[in-house]
């Protein structure tokens, strides 16, 4: 699971089951090996934070992973994206799921600043766009008896 130049696109919670999904795309990351967009499902979420540090200039931004940790505490994990520019997406959580996937989307990067939204939906991957699996991994906190 590298993470270092990928985007993350969205964020969505299920407070019902406890659960964090977070959408990222590939094609921008160092060494990637398997597919253009990866969804990271954070399970037992017991805490979600966004924090932006200035205020966002551009109504879409490109949020690029410049650093991520995955750090065991008491009970589960802590996941933590530093994102440029100059956020931190941090979760808890009991599990983590990684998919790996290739989207129907086109090899290029959309410019956020400069496309047209019509050429960025068909051009980035969503909650509901079509994708084939490619590669999955999982990490659980395991209890001792």
């Amino acid at each position: 699971m590298l993470l270092q130049e990928s985007q993350v696109l969205d964020l969505r919670v299920d407070l019902l089951r406890s659960t964090a999904a977070i959408l990222l795309e590939l094609r921008a990351a160092f060494d990637h090996l398997t597919g253009n967009t990866a969804v990271m499902v954070l399970r037992g979420a017991g805490a979600v934070r966004w924090m932006v540090a200035d205020e966002v200039g551009e109504p879409l931004t490109a949020w690029a992973v410049v650093g991520a940790s995955i750090r065991q505490l008491t009970g589960g994990f802590e996941v933590s994206l530093g994102l440029s520019p100059n956020a931190e997406l941090m979760v808890t959580a009991q599990a983590l799921e990684y998919y790996s996937l290739e989207a129907n989307v086109g090899e290029v990067i959309p410019d956020y600043t400069i496309d047209s939204e019509e050429t960025i939906r068909s051009a980035v991957a969503g909650w509901e766009s079509i994708a084939t699996p490619r590669e999955f991994s999982s990490l659980a906190l395991t209890k001792s008896e």
